[in-house]
């Protein structure tokens, strides 16, 4: 299906749909219904990449889904894909160390968030790293943490993180 066809049938920009799929847009759940209707899909397969969602997810899902339309207007979904390419690791002081600097091999992050705001409560929720992918970022020849050659940093492995709170 092209942008111009899913714009028509769902009622979505086709702006809008070129930025979600560049990964810089966030997706209320009236209009991701909208595309899942278009697209004659479910929500979830739209937000989720992978063979099984968590049980979290699931479940935040399933909440979402039994809202009616009235509710989802104090709910949101949404989320980011960061690539960083391939790169060459630490500066170093002089050309002729040059050669010896680590090349860092490129890396995808995919990070979602949902939550639901119903009278004075608020639920949130957020994975990062969904796919739970290690990216080199930073160290190695050079590093100026430790000096360590063999010392590398990566980014932070699948992090789940629920928040509840009340307004008194």
């Amino acid at each position: 299906m092209t942008r111009k066809i899913l714009s028509r049938d769902s009622g979505v920009s086709e702006r809008y749909i070129a930025q979600l799929e560049l990964g810089r847009g966030n997706i209320s759940i009236l209009l991701l219904r909208q595309l899942a209707r278009a697209l004659d899909t479910p929500v979830e397969a739209l937000v989720f990449d992978g063979p099984e969602p968590s049980p979290d997810f699931a479940r935040t899902v399933e909440l979402l889904r039994g809202l009616t339309p009235g509710d989802l207007g104090q709910a949101h979904v949404g989320g980011s894909v960061t690539y960083v390419g391939d790169r060459v690791g630490e500066f170093v002081p002089s050309a002729d160390l040059a050669p010896q600097r680590q090349v860092y091999p490129s890396y995808a992050q995919l990070d979602l968030h949902a939550g639901i705001k119903y009278e004075t409560w608020k639920a949130s929720m957020f994975v990062q790293n969904v796919t739970d992918k290690r990216g080199v970022t930073g160290g190695g020849f050079n590093n100026q943490t430790n000096y360590n050659q063999n010392w590398f940093t990566y980014n932070q492995p699948r992090t789940i993180g629920v928040s509840l709170e009340k307004t008194f």
